[in-house]
């Protein structure tokens, strides 16, 4: 049993020198998050330009400079978030400074950039993953992923996560566990999603907050499949997949490749169709950090009536 009114949390900066300063007294608006379609955790907060024996905290947490958080229970400090600030927003009024952070894990690199690569067929899982993370400087400290063998990739001027997300989400089709990817204390792990040990219980008594949202403004309703262009560099239409058209069109193309057939192409509009063709259903929890209710964890919330 968790005592909620025992934790604290802290945040430390650790300067270009390698110097820690434990800047919690200066912090206001400490959050730190971990979003759908996006490989790192980010993490915001707001600091009081107070001067100090070290200087302005203006001198101290600057771009480029390691932000840590923990949390104690009152025995252990443990690390819930880390991030390399990426951003400062300064601002002055008349009754005080101060300056606005945010800062994303070593995921972040991957999510902004994008390469080319090929990768044979017959790599396994582990295989594919580390051919794309390996020229990165990135090794995988925990394996708990998946093992299928793939046909080849192919990615052209793509993102590193869409990738990455590619690799693991073709496994997954294939009959294999729903894995991602994360930033733990500075070590890259694969993890199976909703496979933790430890079942949480979370009610009305320890601070949930809960939100729900439905949307069909990102539905997919149709996907053309364009064929090959011919030499006026028209492409002519080989088929059209739709999904569920009774609010309206929204249309994807897929621009078929020379190695794959019209059937193969529409499995793949089919696939989008399934994926992104529905209500998009959404339901947030607002909860207590106490590095359990991370992304892609399972955990049970007790829904009670007013």
């Amino acid at each position: 049993m968790i005592d909620l009114s025992k934790l604290q949390y802290k945040l430390l900066i650790m300067t270009e020198n390698g110097v820690q300063y434990n800047v919690k007294d200066f912090t206001d608006k400490l959050l730190w998050e971990e979003n759908e379609k996006e490989l790192s955790m980010r993490i915001t907060f707001n600091l009081y330009n107070k001067k100090t024996d070290a200087g302005y905290l203006s001198d101290i947490a600057k771009l480029g400079c390691l932000a840590g958080i923990y949390v104690s229970d009152g025995t252990d400090d443990v690390e819930v978030a880390r991030g390399y600030i990426k951003e400062c927003n300064y601002s002055n009024s008349s009754d005080e400074e101060g300056f606005s952070c945010t800062a994303y894990d070593e995921l972040y690199s991957l999510q902004k950039s994008q390469d080319n690569i090929y990768i044979p067929a017959g790599q396994t899982t582990k295989g594919a993953l580390e051919q794309v993370l390996t020229p990165w400087g990135i090794t995988i400290a925990q394996y708990d992923g998946p093992e299928a063998v793939h046909e080849k990739f192919a990615e052209r001027n793509k993102s590193i996560s869409d990738m990455i997300t590619n690799i693991l989400d073709d496994a997954e089709k294939k009959g294999q566990k729903k894995c991602f990817l994360r930033a733990e204390q500075g070590n890259i792990k694969i993890l199976p999603v909703c496979e933790n040990e430890t079942v949480y219980v979370f009610n009305e008594s320890n601070g949930v907050r809960l939100s729900q949202k439905r949307s069909i403004a990102n539905m997919v309703t149709r996907v053309k499949i364009l064929g090959m262009q011919d030499d006026e560099g028209r492409s002519p239409v080989e088929a059209v997949v739709d999904g569920e058209t009774r609010f309206g069109i929204i249309q994807k193309i897929i621009s078929r490749d020379r190695d794959k057939s019209v059937e193969d192409a529409k499995q793949t509009a089919q696939e989008m169709i399934d994926k992104d063709g529905k209500v998009d259903e959404q339901v947030t929890l607002e909860l207590p950090d106490v590095r359990l209710s991370e992304k892609e964890t399972g955990f049970t919330c007790r829904i009670w009536e007013r």
